[in-house]
């Protein structure tokens, strides 16, 4: 099992990671909060610690910056009807200290803002994890909140807007329904980090 994995950055988007180590290339996919981490690091050795799912039909890699978002999500994912990447999509969309308050305070409401996750879903999430986010989540919670982000400069307009389409687009969107929410995010705050458009935009969808 990998625990974790040092590296080059290689390359990275809002969704995924490539990872040189060892002159291997290791591709894995992120969510929106370890993206922001990742963008205020400088340059050299990035650590992400990871998750394996395998299936008889693929072999996947998720990436945490976090030990408190990694665990997070596997408690997330060992609930019926989520898998890894309903739970990716749910932690672009919440920190996860954000997460652990949402869940341990029953608010079902925030958990269906999430796409993919209904009623059902949503109180399920909560029947099972309320408990388990109080007593295994609470060391992990003395980590830094990885929610914060950035401005990017205007001379980086287009790649910032181009960067959010492509990552709605992986996290199952359609193009028009991307220009739809960047159009209008961005008429809101011309200055709107990817971060923040990516996070925004999947409260409005």
């Amino acid at each position: 099992m990998i625990e974790y994995i040092s590296g080059k950055l290689s390359s990275k988007t809002p969704t995924s990671v490539v990872l040189e180590a060892g002159g291997i290339g290791y591709l894995l996919s992120i969510s929106l909060n370890t993206y922001n981490a990742l963008d205020r690091m400088e340059s050299g050795e990035v650590r992400l610690y990871v998750h394996e799912v395998i299936r008889e039909d693929a072999y996947e890699l998720y990436g945490f910056m976090d030990l408190s978002e990694r665990q997070i999500f596997r408690l997330m994912i060992g609930v019926s009807g989520i898998g890894p990447a309903t739970g990716r999509l749910i932690l672009s969309t919440f920190s996860a200290r954000d997460l652990v308050s949402i869940i341990a305070s029953g608010d079902d409401r925030s958990l269906q803002s999430v796409k993919g996750i209904g009623s059902k879903t949503a109180k399920r999430m909560i029947l099972d994890l309320k408990d388990k986010v109080v007593t295994e989540m609470a060391d992990y919670m003395a980590a830094r909140d990885l929610s914060e982000s950035e401005t990017v400069t205007p001379t980086a307009r287009k790649e910032v807007l181009e960067e959010a389409e492509q990552a709605f687009v992986t996290l199952g969107y359609t193009k028009a329904m991307a220009h739809k929410v960047i159009d209008r995010l961005v008429r809101e705050d011309p200055d709107m980090s990817v971060n923040d458009i990516i996070r925004n935009g999947l409260k409005m969808i």
